[in-house]
């Protein structure tokens, strides 16, 4: 299935302080007491981040109740997903990860006992993959605009009551390791800072805030972050 590819340079995220705050705001609290080695983890960036990824738009596509269909395949997304995509006429099926250089040094600086070394480059991954697929999304949005094509929000397995063990089916519509990521047998993906899911595409589509008055998934990215 043909895919479209992105790949980010380090520079072309801009990650700052700011976006490690915004990204997790109670785990954060207290970081302009560590600035200086926040910088020096910011400056290992270009070495540690290697982010891509990209999408696929399946042919067949249906939204059920509390299912969506491509081709052949049910997704048991229930009904706060579904909902999302009922004014979709087309799906993106998408991946993007920050590369395995993030678990590399985590990995390393947790062997040193420099656990607040290990904390930022963690959170540094979380964002790095977060603006990557932020950039990916957006293009989608902006690409299919021009064809009279709205974009919903972005959702994946492990969420709103979505579970997580259909990742592996969400991966038929894209190549076998696609930016280097696997999934383990519990659909866990590596590398560990990576993220795959669902777009919609329609006339009438909309992004609409996250639904997280009725969700309840506390450690949700998206409860985390209040974005609209």
């Amino acid at each position: 299935m043909e895919t479209i590819d992105f790949t980010f340079s380090f520079e072309d995220l801009a990650i700052t302080i700011d976006d490690m705050k915004s990204i997790s705001p109670e785990e954060t609290q207290g970081l302009d007491d560590f600035l200086d080695v926040f910088e020096e983890i910011l400056q290992e960036g270009p070495s540690i981040i290697e982010a891509k990824g990209g999408f696929s738009i399946p042919d067949q596509f249906e939204c059920l109740p509390d299912e969506i269909r491509i081709g052949d395949t049910t997704f048991h997304t229930g009904s706060i997903i579904a909902k999302q995509f009922r004014q979709a006429e087309k799906i993106v099926v998408f991946a993007c990860t920050a590369g395995p250089g993030i678990r590399e040094k985590y990995d390393q600086y947790t062997v040193e006992g420099d656990y607040l070394k290990a904390f930022f480059v963690d959170t540094l991954g979380t964002v790095a993959v977060e603006k990557a697929i932020d950039k990916i999304h957006h293009f989608i949005r902006h690409q299919f605009e021009k064809e009279g094509l709205h974009g919903t929000n972005r959702y994946s397995p492990g969420y709103c009551g979505w579970s997580v063990k259909e990742q592996h089916q969400l991966w038929k519509f894209l190549p076998p390791a696609y930016s280097g990521i696997t999934l383990t047998d519990s659909a866990l993906m590596l590398p560990i800072k990576s993220v795959s899911g669902i777009i919609g595409l329609g006339p009438h589509a909309r992004k609409n805030p996250y639904s997280c008055s009725i969700c309840d998934l506390g450690n949700c990215i998206y409860r985390r972050k209040k974005r609209s």
